[in-house]
């Protein structure tokens, strides 16, 4: 029987178990047709989007056939049903759909919109499977993105199971892998460390026509955004429409769609239009909530049917089933972003697992590496495959048994076990087994490890917990009827948690903030204290706030911890930029109350030309900040327009023709000694 092997022929044909890195494979290849040119240009008519009845029943019955639907004479689809088996979707998405000829009727203009193009979507591809080549980028959408080769392998790669894991019908999952830096869209992040982030729809079903017995092609949608539930809902969309017969102009429709969907700009609502859907949308209105996905004032989910773009699933939590009694610990590993690997027996269940355990730190941003699926052929493999001492703060999701030895000397790793798939909620929200994860049981020893079983589920941590057991909690958790009750307690009692954590820090963080009064017009704005750790423990030694010292543990060693994580570094430099941020907004305010020109009337002209460029650098970065109100802004500019009128002529041609800050003040403070 034909798997899903996402390494290419000689991985899934194999008969002899799990794979190797050293087994020799081909890589995957871009077709012949993989960057085909949108054609929206047809006379007096629109994109695919815009179709009528009559022409997309041309389209469809001249579409290349799959064995999963044809569309007959008057164009009616004929669809063959494939019970999905490892597909999900949040119900808390709204949907509006439509039958399938309404994604002809589209108000949008003929072209796609590129200068709007990437805000929302990097790419759409269509990966398949070929005897001969593997894996195989069939199609990438819109045309000129481009991709570099490492790029395109890891997209092939990953759309497919790594192992036969018996995905027969319809599978959803995510992964994200590092990206290249020169060839993606302008409105990409602009981190050092750049990620695509993919949402899968891989379809495998027996198909005898083939050599291979299966059908076996992935839809994949690619961000750099990591908003998994938004995207997965997207994909799901467009793959449904694919498979059904339209094939890639499904594709073209829903890529000119996207591109005229509005900026997801913070605090923002979106009626998202695609293929005849609707989609609605919320952006959280703080950069930190995005990770979060909850209301940052309340902690509260949005309105039933609205779905944030967010990396947070309020129902994510329910795939935690496996390992409920131990989620304690697994908080305290994830806030202090230590390197866990997950085992599970299908990519959803390992990518809906590795999302939740990045969100069970909300409010706090999750810092590290995060893989929700990763396979032998991802190009960082032989990275983490090689840390033997040293190892990274990442979370790996794995199904490839070759994991189990590659990565054994892991700190702590967790299996999800064979029947944990028996723990996915059904469509109305119950879960599918009768039975709730037993009590933990200690298992002794391994290497120095301690081992805890549950019935679904196993971990192996060499990190011990620092915070008392929360027993209550955790029966409250393991008597919950339904996935949503499941997600609902995890999320506010770590919401809480997380809340409670956070407090001596930010109190910490609030003394490094200068006085008020030490900030003057005339002078360079001030700079905030450093943040020494060890000042930090030392002041939280002296005593904790009342909701910590509830809770039994050892509060100091979580805290030493979570100081030399990447999710301090990360909340830190949030901190650092919101004050700084506050001290620009304080010291303009200052100069816009000030008379710059009485100062002006009894200093030299080096220091007026002094004064003038330091206010226009503050100026323009609490503009790029946005820290500045359009009424303080204003007042700004007269003030300035005053200083530049008690500057001579040939000072302010040398600041106009200075490209740089540097250039600009020496050249002018140049010219002014001359």
């Amino acid at each position: 029987m034909a798997d899903s092997s996402g390494a290419g022929p000689a991985v899934a044909m194999s008969e002899s178990g799990p794979t190797s890195p050293d087994t020799k494979l081909n890589s995957p290849r871009l077709s012949n047709d993989a960057l085909d040119v949108l054609s929206f240009g047809e006379s007096g008519g629109g994109p695919a989007a815009r179709r009528s009845s009559t022409g997309i029943n041309t389209l469809m019955s001249t579409a290349s056939q799959s064995p999963f639907g044809s569309a007959d004479e008057n164009g009616v689809q004929v669809q063959v049903t494939v019970t999905p088996s490892n597909t999900f979707d949040s119900p808390s998405v709204e949907e509006v759909s439509v039958h399938h000829s309404d994604i002809t009727h589209s108000t949008h203009s003929a072209h796609l919109d590129l200068t709007k193009w990437g805000q929302w979507v990097t790419a759409v591809a269509v990966v398949g499977f070929d005897l001969e080549l593997g894996q195989s980028l069939e199609k990438l959408y819109p045309s000129g993105i481009v991709l570099n080769r490492d790029d395109i392998k890891n997209i092939c790669f990953m759309s497919f199971p790594d192992s036969n894991t018996g995905c027969i019908g319809d599978t959803a999952f995510h992964f994200r892998v590092r990206a290249s830096t020169a060839h993606l869209p302008r409105y990409t992040s602009t981190h050092k460390k750049r990620y695509l982030c993919g949402s899968v729809y891989f379809r495998q079903v027996p198909d005898a026509s083939l050599r291979r017995g299966f059908y076996q092609k992935s839809v994949v949608v690619l961000s750099e955004q990591p908003h998994p539930t938004l995207y997965a809902r997207i994909c799901k969309v467009i793959a449904k429409d694919y498979f059904s017969g339209s094939g890639g102009m499904a594709i073209q429709a829903a890529c000119m769609d996207i591109s005229h969907w509005n900026p997801p700009t913070l605090g923002s609502s979106h009626r998202l239009q695609m293929l005849g859907r609707e989609l609605l949308v919320q952006v959280p209105g703080e950069a930190s909530s995005i990770q979060c996905g909850v209301d940052s004032a309340t902690g509260g989910l949005p309105p039933h049917g609205v779905m944030l773009a967010s990396p947070f699933d309020p129902l994510m939590f329910d795939a935690l089933q496996p390992v409920l009694t131990h989620i304690q610990l697994l908080w305290e590993l994830m806030l202090t972003s230590e390197p866990v690997v997950v085992s599970g027996p299908t990519p959803t269940l390992c990518s809906r697992t590795v999302l939740a355990l990045t969100s069970l730190t909300a409010p706090l941003l999750y810092r590290g590496d995060y893989r929700p699926y990763f396979t032998i052929q991802d190009t960082d493999c032989q990275t983490y495959v090689r840390q033997t001492d040293r190892f990274p703060c990442a979370i790996l999701g794995v199904t490839n048994p070759y994991f189990d030895k590659a990565l054994e000397k892991w700190p702590t790793k967790v299996w999800l076990g064979m029947d944990a798939r028996s723990a996915s909620p059904r469509p109305d929200g119950t879960r599918r087994t009768t039975s709730h994860p037993t009590r933990a049981k200690s298992g002794g020893q391994l290497d120095g490890r301690k081992q805890i079983v549950a019935k679904h589920g196993e971990i192996k941590s060499s990190f011990k917990q620092l915070l008392e057991h929360d027993r209550p909690f955790v029966k409250k958790l393991l008597s919950a009827k339904t996935s949503e009750d499941t997600s609902r307690l995890i999320r506010q009692h770590f919401w809480s948690l997380t809340q409670q954590f956070l407090i001596p820090l930010e109190s910490f963080a609030a003394r490094l903030m200068p006085l008020k009064r030490s900030i003057n017009p005339f002078l360079k704005v001030p700079n905030l204290g450093q943040f020494k750790p060890e000042e930090f423990i030392g002041w939280v030694k002296k005593g904790l706030p009342p909701a910590l010292k509830s809770r039994k543990g050892n509060w100091l060693r979580l805290y030493s911890r979570f100081l030399n994580s990447p999710n301090f570094r990360g909340w830190l430099a949030q901190k650092q930029k919101a004050a700084n941020g506050e001290l620009m907004r304080q010291y303009l305010c200052r100069v816009a109350e000030s008379d710059l020109m009485k100062w002006a009337s009894k200093r030299t002209e080096i220091e007026v030309l002094d004064l003038y460029l330091q206010i226009m650098d503050v100026c323009e970065d609490a503009k790029a900040a946005r820290v500045m109100s359009p009424r303080i802004l204003g007042q700004l500019r007269e003030q300035l327009g005053g200083l530049r009128a008690a500057l001579p002529a040939d000072v302010l041609d040398s600041i106009a023709m200075s490209p740089t800050r540097d250039n600009r003040y020496s050249k002018a403070v140049t010219v002014a000694t001359v």
